[in-house]
């Protein structure tokens, strides 16, 4: 019965996100528009780029390889770069589905259920499509990692632990963020087996995981994974902002710290979602005082619920993508409650009552989109710079950058303000074209971020964007740009 409902999950998947990848909103950040060039790089022979550039962390060849595919059918192309990420996702969220057939429900077709509420979630109605540098990479591998631990004959296997020992290596340097909920699940699988041989052979894997990632893919670099967390000062005072955090998260609807408010409904649904996993870990706690042990494997999932709550603790800069980790250990632990009680109907209920509501939520991603931030005038800003023979820009926004680069498949180079950045070839190029007098150059930016006493000549786009044709050298340091000697 599993197998026959693959293809109705990989079907929700695709068919769930059309209303976003159809609409005139379909648009790349910046930090999306650097894995597409990445890819590019990659497709175009240039370089074979292993992480999100500029950094040692965000391993992110396996959404790079997929994009860089996906551009022999799309083109270089925005939709190229969100289907290749929605299959990524699609796949971990079949894993995710295998993962609940194997932990022995009462009903069979509740593993269907819990599936359809994940699909259906606003918490990943973006990030599902989303190329940001390994976030999608570590979400499908921890879906491998649970499948494989879960599943009665590999989890029995010392080559499958030296396997799950590399796993954890990659979703470390691919995304971090997916580790503190899986260290209880490790622990459960290891001490129900009792083979202390498939520990060994778990941490043989994690050994050699780091050892050929910090000697062949580091170098003298040291990973830095964990520097995306900066310790809170007050780890207390994030404590009372748990409720809110996850709330945030579960929206859906944000751009980096900031939420974006598409309807009520969205706001009704990620409540709902934040006083379930809040109640269940309460009924959990409940049960324990009053000595009614639940199934072990609830507490083993609201423990990985807590540590990644936890983990969310040790930032004073949080953003709500830190919790994406959060649905699926969440769902997982709400899969093991609800199947320690008798009653279908309530399933039924509470499931449909998520489902339904996420359906409606999900078409309202039609509507999302950037603040400040559209594509067609930035289309029109691109072509305005190729008709005037311009190949080089400075730009003064540091995420428009590379959507120029990306979307004008790098026709046109800009850099940012700064003389270090993530690419250096695009500093080096735009610097030396600079340098060249038979040259033309551009300043371009946000409307917002215009010079203070434009000149004549400055041009706006639909009031998004603005562009100066060959700006002097002292124009551009009273602009705060660093340019060489």
């Amino acid at each position: 019965m599993a197998k026959k409902q693959i293809p109705i999950i990989i079907l929700l998947c695709f068919v769930s996100r059309l209303p976003q990848l159809l609409s005139d909103n379909l648009f790349l950040d910046g930090d999306e528009c650097i894995v597409g060039l990445m890819a590019k790089h990659l497709f175009d022979g240039i370089e074979f780029p292993l992480y999100f550039y500029g950094q040692f962390y965000g391993f992110a060849l396996l959404e790079v390889g997929l994009i860089s595919s996906s551009y022999s059918l799309f083109g270089i192309s925005d939709i190229g770069v969100k289907l290749s990420m929605l299959l990524l996702w699609t796949i971990g969220i079949v894993f995710f589905y295998k993962t609940l057939c194997q932990l022995n429900g009462k009903y069979a077709w509740a593993p269907l259920l819990i599936t359809m509420v994940f699909i259906f979630s606003p918490a990943w109605a973006v990030w599902s499509m989303k190329a940001r540098g390994g976030y999608l990479t570590s979400f499908l591998l921890s879906s491998i990692f649970c499948y494989l631990l879960f599943h009665e004959r590999f989890n029995r296997r010392q080559i499958t632990y030296l396997l799950l020992g590399l796993l954890f290596i990659i979703i470390y340097e691919s995304q971090p963020l997916w580790i503190p909920g899986l260290l209880p699940i490790i622990g459960y699988s290891l001490i129900r087996n009792k083979n202390i041989r498939l520990g060994l052979y778990l941490v043989l894997g994690v050994v050699l995981g780091y050892t050929f990632f910090y000697f062949f893919v580091h170098g003298d670099s040291s990973s830095e994974a964990f520097s995306l967390l900066n310790l809170s000062n007050s780890i207390f005072e994030s404590f009372g902002k748990i409720p809110r955090r996850i709330f945030q998260n579960m929206t859906g609807s944000y751009y980096y710290w900031g939420l974006i408010d598409l309807n009520g409904l969205i706001n009704v649904l990620a409540m709902s979602y934040t006083i379930s996993i809040l109640g269940v870990l309460c009924g959990g706690l409940y049960y324990i005082l009053r000595k009614k042990v639940l199934t072990p494997l609830f507490y083993v999932f609201a423990v990985a619920v807590v540590l990644t709550l936890a983990n969310s603790l040790l930032s004073d800069h949080f953003h709500p993508r830190y919790l994406l980790p959060l649905m699926g250990y969440s769902l997982l632990m709400f899969f093991m409650f609800i199947n320690s009680f008798n009653s279908k109907a309530l399933y039924i209920w509470i499931c449909g009552f998520f489902i339904s509501l996420g359906i409606f939520s999900l078409y309202s991603f039609k509507d999302y989109k950037m603040v400040d931030q559209q594509k067609s005038p930035l289309l029109q800003l691109i072509d305005y710079l190729e008709k005037q023979d311009v190949q080089y820009a400075f730009c003064t926004h540091g995420l428009m950058q590379w959507q120029i680069n990306f979307y004008s498949q790098e026709r046109v180079i800009a850099r940012s303000i700064r003389m270090g950045d993530r690419y250096p070839a695009y500093i080096e190029k735009v610097n030396k074209a600079f340098n060249s007098s038979d040259t033309k150059i551009a300043l371009v930016g946000p409307y917002s971020e215009q010079p203070p006493d434009h000149p004549e000549g400055v041009l706006f786009f639909e009031g998004q964007y603005f562009v100066y044709l060959n700006p002097g050298k002292s124009f551009l340091i009273d602009q705060g740009f660093e340019l060489p000697n």
